[in-house]
Parts: structure tokens; C-alpha cells; sequence
């Protein structure tokens, strides 16, 4: 922020430096806080710095796949997060808006319902890795130790369930190695 406001100060006259107006202050504000990835959705999508019902409806049907919007709907989302009475005035969804929506649980990815934890988890990790295996391949040392198969045969017939093994393409089958 320090130095967007050295920035503003350049191309003003000394007795202005270090002073911002409340315009200033809202343009450097949001020339920091707007993230770039939202500012190039709205240029995708609208070409321009907001979002119409139209524009917003084929980003919710496009990017998120939400599938059988009405206008109504459409509606309540710009009604929900945009800041601005003027905007939503005019349905129109602005960059301050888009990020709100954007960030909210309704874009979330992970299921509300999942939040809260139904098991006991004031107990160390390893109660409850229970018959699992990590680097089961390491025979020593995990940085300098020789690896072998015989670390998987080793923990499967002592009745582990769970073994973690990394696959990757290679040219022509799948190679298992670490990392």
C-alpha cells in the first residue's frame, strides 16, 4: 500500500504529496484489494467492470454449472451481494460484488455439512491412521535408506489396509516412484 501511495505521489505537486482524497483513496484501494483473476472473469464473461443478468446467468451456468436458472434467481444473487443500491438498482453485479459472491459459501467447495467433526480428534495422529502405511517402501533411512518391495509384502501380511504407492505416466506403463 506504501507504495501505491509513493506511486499517486509522483505525479503531484509538492504541496499535494502525501495527501489522498477520498476518490484517490477509493482507487488505490481497490487497485489493490480487487484480485486480477476475478477483474479477467468479468472481462471473459462481460467485457466490461460488471456483470448484467445475462452476463452473471452465463457465468453461473458456464463456470459453475448450475444448471436451470431463472431470472428471479439470478436476480437474488446480485440482490444478495452487490454493495452498491445503484447497482442492484440496475442489475448489475460490480467487481466488489463478484468477489463477495465469489467468496461466499455459496461458492464454496466443501459441503456445509462437513464443517463440523462428528469424531473424537483430541487424540495424536497416530491413533487414528489405524492399519495404514506411509513410505512402506523404505527400507532405512527415508533420505539416504535403500527402498525394496519387500517393504509393501512386509506390512500387507501384518495386516495393514491402507498403502500409500505413487504412480506417475511414464513413456510406456505406469512408474511408481517417490515424489
Amino acid at each position: 500500500i506504501l507504495h501505491k501511495i509513493q506511486e499517486y505521489d509522483l505525479g503531484k505537486s509538492e504541496a499535494c504529496r502525501g495527501r489522498v482524497d477520498s476518490s484517490e483513496f477509493i482507487r488505490m484501494f481497490k487497485e489493490v484489494a480487487t484480485r486480477h483473476e476475478i477483474s479477467c472473469l468479468l472481462i471473459r464473461f462481460a467485457n466490461k467492470d460488471y456483470l448484467t443478468l445475462e452476463d452473471l446467468q452465463l457465468f453461473l451456468e458456464g463456470e459453475q454449472a448450475l444448471a436451470g436458472l431463472t431470472e428471479a434467481k439470478v436476480r437474488e444473487v446480485i440482490d444478495k451481494y452487490e454493495p452498491s443500491p445503484e447497482a442492484r438498482k440496475s442489475a448489475q453485479l460490480h467487481v466488489d460484488g463478484f468477489t463477495k459472491y465469489l467468496l461466499s459459501e455459496e461458492c464454496d467447495i466443501f459441503e456445509p455439512r462437513h464443517r463440523s467433526v462428528c469424531q473424537d480428534m483430541t487424540q495424536p495422529l497416530t491413533h487414528y491412521f489405524i492399519s495404514s502405511s506411509h513410505n512402506t517402501y523404505l527400507l532405512e533411512d527415508q533420505l539416504k535408506g535403500p527402498s525394496s518391495v519387500d517393504g509393501f509384502i512386509r506390512v500387507l501380511t501384518c495386516g495393514c489396509r491402507c498403502v500409500k504407492v505413487d504412480v506417475y505416466d511414464g513413456p510406456t506403463e505406469p512408474l511408481v516412484y517417490h515424489g
